[in-house]
């Protein structure tokens, strides 16, 4: 369990707090330890039941040790039994629960106040999950103690932190710089939750103009009472965590044009931040406000103190450049380009440096009437010193053709000042480190806006004929020559670009002529060829083709079975199998996702699991230990960001922060949520069983995601599919269009409609229903419709009879009804019979309309009104599943098998006609495609016959 982990460092926390506090519950140390080492170690082996019993046989010799009662709390969350650990509080305590809690989590009263009961249950309250409980715990803490006790308003500031709560953070922080003024730390703790109010995406959407403007008003004030505590030479900034924060928040000042705060005046600098720079920020167009910020910004990073701490520290060095090109007027930014150059003459390669010159280059270009011819020269001419030397970094040599881009985009005609047109620097980058992998990824973005017609022919040139000794370093530099010439191909598409099947033939010939001999390769290792394979089956899938789906999946094993660790074509091959309606699950578990991965990658798989998944509890537990993942690290980075706030290493802080907000609006945690839903409110084959959930769970978590999706991050990562353009190939290879935000908003709307009693959370309707369902497959279009004629006769039934849905009568809605999974069933048999659809989305209109009903069913038994009705129509929706069941009884029929058979023999026969040089020792002989297609045909006919145990699960249920 991941919450079990946590429980060690608890335990630590808590321990000798406990004991200090009551010296005489136990005669000695070693008694506390026989006492927790049991529970401790039965923890560790994740025995969370028999430490449960354990604990309790000790409560009962020790009824008044606050770390039992901590730890047998925690470990009733672990277990899910949420009530009983509330249960636990109202032992504690004799109040009330609290009124305006969904939780009925009783607010302690001061009375039961001490330092050890407020740890142990903020602990706990912050593990359940109730957020605003610990806050207003917290303010009773505080009025009970007061803020001189030290101890429980930094607990509670730092509680509040783990929970993304600033301004509560900043209050209290506020009453302990008053109370404690000669603490540095607490001003610090003050400035923090205002750059992550200003900064934090949800907070800062929320938060209006005007409201910013108190903020930015109330951290300039705290920056300079903060830099009042440096002005003696004792007292100097000495570490980059404070002077990030001064930064920060500058920055954030710096480059909010639209707020207006009043007051602001130029900060009273210590004399060691205080430098005559000649950095100074360009007027044009900026409030006075604005210029003040900037030019205190410019002075302390030019000072002494902070000249050395961006020398020893690369991160405040990049915020400073970045900031400079942006603020600074043109004598700065050629101050800023003279101490780049010495840089890199200093034998400093760091591309972030390069990029710094072209920034600012490309800013004056930008600003002036006319372009800094001079300057451009001479830059030219610094950077080709660079490049004719041997072994020369590459950063050099990209630089210039970096440079050209930057310059072109601001002035079009600008090609007459270089010597070399941007073409031949690309065609000079391409000869030196075309055989490098990273050439193409390298050059992309500039070729993508060449314009230059002879590009391709240019490129070319650079590639060398294949060397007779194939295994010479030479041969394997050609190799990827070729490959990275081939993705410039594909990118610019030239008007005589090869036919798509004259160019998979030449593809699949070059992976042929290539590919090394399987027993010389190490196991850990993957064929570069295997781009060239990649590429072809990308160009198959442009139609979505069904012969060439399983063409590119035969082709795809064979690169596998030579390099077992090619992602690329696993990921590829999970894709495809789930247009085919099979065995996607098997690679997804070979790719071995981990961490932040299951986040990233998850898609594969758990896109539409709910539907096409054949192991239904497989499928639960793959959403479940991704769930935990999610747990475990919103878990972990709380710990972190305490951690960090008491090692004052606050830039890291902010970056918890954004983290943690990727993560809990994550869009795939999303999905995935609405995929367990699903899970569970759809029965394999008996309908009627279904719900074995609380339904009231069900409401609240559509409740929340719905009005979760409005912020969703879409943190997937589509690179891993390979191909020149990503989100292409995710369409390609989807069933139905790709998931998204659109898609999320659907789910809840379908669900909400029909689960939850007068919706009103995000009904749309007319053109912007007509738009949103753009964002789902036809199978989840028809289950909308279902919704909405649900939720209107659940709307009659609630109002008495008045029809809901355009002044329908409750009978007609009944007919609607009764005659959507009549129209459903004619539209399956009729896709079926003209194979219009591939295996996989044939199986997601079985599957949808299964769940349709399983969620009648659910309102059947949920709506005692409206029960009694539809049980009346009941009778002829079962005819229509009837008929669906005949359908798919008479695909499994000898002489249906044997027609299948004979048309797979057909595709077999037309793709190596087609396609003739798959017919190698590579690629195997007509015999082996022949076997790879019956054991497709075999996987779905077991399709098939869980299709046929679904169907007759609801017609004879």
């Amino acid at each position: 369990m991941s919450r079990a982990a946590s429980i060690p460092r608890f335990l630590s926390a808590l321990n000798s707090r406990i004991f200090e506090a009551q010296p005489d519950q136990y005669e000695n140390q070693s008694q506390v330890q026989s006492l927790i080492r049991p529970i401790y170690e039965l923890i560790q082996q994740n025995q969370l039941k028999a430490s449960l019993d354990q604990i309790n046989r000790s409560i009962k010799k020790h009824p008044k040790c606050y770390l039992l009662y901590a730890i047998k709390a925690f470990v009733l969350f672990s277990l899910n039994r949420h009530d009983q650990a509330i249960a636990i509080f109202n032992t504690f305590n004799q109040n009330q629960p609290n009124p305006n809690s969904s939780s009925n989590v009783p607010v302690p009263h001061p009375a039961n106040f001490d330092p050890t009961y407020v740890e142990f249950i903020s602990y706990t309250l912050l593990g359940l999950g109730f957020h605003d409980e610990l806050v207003q715990l917290y303010e009773k803490a505080t009025q009970s103690f007061g803020v001189q006790t030290q101890s429980v308003s930094v607990d509670a500031y730092l509680t509040l932190a783990q929970i993304n709560r600033p301004k509560d953070q900043q209050q209290i922080a506020l009453k302990l710089h008053k109370a404690f003024p000669n603490e540095p730390r607490f001003i610090e703790w003050i400035l923090i939750p205002l750059i992550v109010q200003l900064t934090n995406p949800i907070l800062t959407t929320s938060n209006k103009s005007p409201n910013n403007s108190i903020l930015i008003s109330l951290a300039h004030r705290f920056i300079q009472t903060y830099l009042s505590t440096f002005q003696s030479a004792s007292t100097q900034i000495d570490d980059p965590s404070q002077l990030w924060i001064i930064i920060k928040l500058l920055s954030i000042i710096g480059n909010d044009l639209t707020s207006k705060p009043i007051g602001l005046k130029p900060l009273v600098l210590p004399p060691a931040l205080a430098a005559d720079t000649y950095l100074k920020p360009n007027l044009r167009d900026i409030p006075d406000h604005i210029r003040f910020v900037r030019e205190d910004f410019l002075k302390i990073l030019d000072s002494e103190v902070g000249s050395s701490l961006r020398s020893n520290h690369l991160g405040i060095e990049l915020f400073w450049r970045n900031e400079v090109v942006n603020w600074t007027d043109d004598e700065g930014l050629g101050e800023l380009m003279s101490r780049m150059k010495e840089c890199l003459s200093k034998g400093d390669t760091n591309w972030d440096t390069m990029m710094t010159i072209n920034k600012a280059i490309a800013e004056l270009c930008r600003r002036s009437q006319d372009l800094p011819k001079e300057e451009l020269i001479k830059l030219e001419e610094f950077y080709k010193t660079f490049t004719i030397q041997d072994n020369i970094d590459r950063g050099f040599v990209l630089a210039r053709v970096d440079l050209r881009k930057r310059i072109e985009d601001q002035r079009p005609n600008s090609s007459n000042i270089f010597t070399e047109t941007s073409t031949k620097t690309i065609v000079e980058y391409a000869n030196r480190f075309g055989s490098k992998a990273c050439c193409f990824d390298d050059l992309r973005t500039y070729i993508d806006s060449c314009s230059d017609a002879d590009i391709l022919v240019q490129l070319r040139e650079t590639i060398d004929t294949k060397p007779a000794n194939f295994c010479s370093a030479q041969a394997e530099e050609t190799l990827l020559r070729e490959i990275n010439f081939e993705k410039t191909r594909q990118l610019i598409k030239p008007k005589d670009l090869d036919s798509d099947r004259t160019a998979v033939k030449k593809l699949l010939s070059q992976y042929h002529q290539y590919l090394k001999d399987e027993k010389d390769l190490p196991e850990n290792s993957v064929q570069a060829a295997d781009e060239f394979m990649v590429s072809s089956i990308l160009i198959l899938l442009e139609n979505r083709d069904l012969e060439a789906i399983y063409l590119s999946v035969y082709l795809l094993e064979i690169v596998l079975k030579n390099s077992r660790h090619r992602y690329q074509a696993r990921t590829l091959i999970i894709r495809l199998y789930r247009l085919l309606g099979s065995r996607s699950m098997n690679h997804y578990g070979s790719l071995g996702l981990k961490h932040i991965q299951l986040d990233t990658c998850g898609y594969l798989a758990f896109d539409r699991i709910s539907i096409l998944n054949h192991d239904r509890q497989k499928a639960q537990e793959l959403l479940e230990s991704t769930s935990t993942f999610y747990i475990r690290s919103r878990d972990e980075t709380r710990r972190w960001i305490k951690e960090s706030y008491i090692e004052a290493n606050y830039s890291k802080i902010h970056e918890f922060d954004q983290f943690v907000h990727k993560l809990e609006y994550s869009l795939q945690s999303m999905i995935n949520e609405i995929e367990y839903l699903r899970l569970r409110l759809i029965s394999k084959s008996h309908p009627t069983t279904t719900p074995s959930i609380v339904m009231e769970d069900v409401r609240k978590k559509l409740k929340e995601l719905s009005k979760r999706w409005k912020s969703a991050v879409d943190n997937r990562d589509l690179c891993v599919l390979g191909g020149i353009n990503h989100e292409k190939v995710d369409r390609q290879t989807s069933l139905g269009p790709p998931l998204n935000v659109g898609w999320v908003r659907v789910m809840c709307l379908i669900y909400g409609m029909v689960l939850i009693p007068d919706y009103k959370e995000d009904i749309v309707e007319g053109k912007e229903l007509e738009d949103l369902l753009k964002d789902v497959s036809d199978a989840e279009r028809r289950l909308c419709q279902f919704a909405t004629i649900m939720s209107a006769l659940i709307s009659s039934s609630n109002s008495g009879g008045g029809g809901a849905q355009k002044g329908m009568s409750s009978d007609d809605l009944m007919k609607k009804l009764s005659m959507f999974f009549k129209e459903s069933v004619d539209s399956i048999i009729e896709e079926d019979a003209k194979n219009v659809k591939l295996p996989g989305e044939w199986l997601e209109s079985v599957k949808v309309l299964h769940e349709a009903y399983c969620l009648f069913q659910l309102t059947m038994k949920e709506n005692a009104k409206l029960s009694k009705s539809l049980k009346n129509v009941r009778n002829e929706i079962i005819e229509s599943f009837k008929k669906l069941e005949t359908w798919v009884k008479l695909y499994s029929m000898e002489d249906r098998i044997n027609e299948r058979k004979i048309k797979n023999k057909k595709r077999t026969l037309k793709l190596f006609e087609e396609y003739g040089d798959i017919s190698t020792s590579t690629f195997g002989d007509c015999k082996k495609w022949e076997e790879f297609m019956e054991e497709i045909g075999m996987e779905w006919e077991s399709v098939m016959g869980e299709v046929l145990v679904l169907v007759k699960g609801i017609v004879e249920d």
